[in-house]
């Protein structure tokens, strides 16, 4: 069933332009961005009840939890619903408008306390210019994707230099496959997904072309090499079409003589 259009629907690509630019999270994209995700990654509510249900599980009290390329706060929202006490959240976007945005909506969630559990910090930020804290959890919703290729594999290794022993790092991305054949099946099968959740064929084709060259796919299996060669652990946890969760662990004794 399409999802009804409201004033924050996301319309951004109704209209036919003569030159599609290049897709950029600026304020168009924050304002329309919960109901875009949600119609675009197939699985993606399923997404957030795997960060909430992976957070109370590898959290740990006295460390940070990072929620990296942050957008609105959705999934900063799903750890802070499970973390236990003494745990602090840094979301981090290197988007002006989400960064508002999510403050915004953080401000608001905290609000329903009268003393919330979980302190939340929101910066704006580029990813290589954190100096990461030391982390029981690390989130990346369809954030890798959107970093250049060739940095991804030192960002990683930053990543889980920062986790402690027995953290995790809890990945989500769309892939494509080793075989052409898959991946075109699976293009098609996202692509009439979208049609089912109200895009036209010109939305669809208009962001596909905006997309090209900024959000760029790995390979599963390039992911779990990323995450062995930094000695981390690795297991597909979700799959929908050519989306996946990838979660990462650090061993327990890793830290030990």
């Amino acid at each position: 069933m399409a999802t009804p259009l409201n004033q924050d629907a996301d319309r951004i690509y109704v209209e036919e332009y003569k030159l599609v630019t290049p897709f950029r999270f600026d304020e168009a994209v924050a304002q329309v961005f919960d109901n875009m995700i949600s119609r675009s990654v197939p699985g993606y509510a399923t997404t957030l009840e795997l960060i909430n249900s992976t957070a109370a599980l590898y959290a740990q009290p006295g460390t940070c939890c990072y929620d990296l390329g942050c957008s609105l706060g959705a999934a900063t929202v799903a750890m802070a619903n499970a973390l236990p006490e003494h745990c602090r959240i840094v979301a981090v976007d290197n988007s002006a408008a989400m960064v508002e945005r999510c403050t915004a909506n953080i401000g608001e969630y905290q609000r329903q306390y009268d003393q919330p559990r979980t302190e939340i910090d929101v910066i704006e930020a580029d990813l290589s210019h954190i100096d990461f804290q030391p982390a029981s959890i690390i989130v990346m919703n369809y954030t890798l994707q959107f970093i250049p290729s060739e940095h991804r594999a030192d960002l990683i290794a930053k990543l889980a230099a920062a986790l402690v022993s027995g953290g995790c790092l809890l990945i989500s991305e769309k892939v494509h496959f080793n075989d052409a054949a898959t991946t075109e099946r699976m293009r098609k099968l996202h692509e009439n997904y979208k049609r089912q959740q109200g895009y036209s064929d010109l939305e669809i084709a208009q962001k596909r072309t905006a997309l090209e060259n900024v959000l760029v796919t790995d390979t599963e299996s390039t992911h779990h090499e990323r995450f062995k060669a930094v000695g981390l652990t690795s297991d597909l946890i979700a799959r929908h079409l050519n989306f996946v969760t990838l979660l990462a662990t650090k061993p327990s004794d890793s830290n030990e003589g």
